[in-house]
């Protein structure tokens, strides 16, 4: 009888346990969810003219590379997230 209230115990601590941590993960996601959607109403930079991305050859990769008027595309997300970028407000 006393192997059975301990195991009991042990599954009752691990419940609780488990319980927690889902808690705590819950809030985490909710605080993550919050903040994204916040960021979301604040108005990016001003949309790329997508008529600037050309083509250049870079001589010391030996390839061709994406550039637009402000330099390399493929610098802080590339062609495609370039390509992608809308603005999302009304101004």
């Amino acid at each position: 009888m006393n192997k059975n209230r301990f195991f009991s115990l042990l599954v009752i601590v691990t419940l609780a346990a488990l319980a927690a941590l889902t808690i705590s993960q819950v809030a985490a996601v909710d605080r993550l969810v919050s903040a994204s959607s916040s960021a979301v109403n604040r108005c990016p930079a001003p949309e790329v003219n997508h008529a600037s991305v050309h083509m250049v050859y870079v001589e010391s990769l030996g390839r061709w590379m994406p550039y637009m008027d402000q330099g390399p595309t493929g610098v802080d997300g590339g062609l495609i997230q370039v390509l992608s970028d809308r603005r999302t407000c009304s101004q």
